[in-house]
């Protein structure tokens, strides 16, 4: 779960970058877009986490503990 995490963290950091070097208006993402995409890759880990637990992959206390780190992720990206 960690490396699907970092592995996300580092497309959504080059993304970033690309978007930087290109400033026309039409590239940009809306902060609403984001938030859109970021639940639904959310969602995605959520359901990768629960088929982890259901075949005993990991503990339920890892499951819990990841599963808090999303909530708060989630959370935070708010609905401006």
């Amino acid at each position: 779960m960690d490396q699907l995490r970092r592995g996300l963290l580092a497309r959504l950091d080059q993304a970033d970058a690309d978007r930087a070097d290109d400033v026309t208006p039409s590239s940009w993402v809306s902060a609403a877009g984001y938030r859109e995409l970021r639940r639904t890759v959310i969602a995605a880990e959520t359901a990768k986490l629960q088929h982890l637990y259901a075949d005993n992959h990991i503990s339920d206390l890892t499951r819990r503990r990841l599963q808090r780190q999303l909530d708060l992720e989630d959370a935070g990206l708010g609905d401006e």
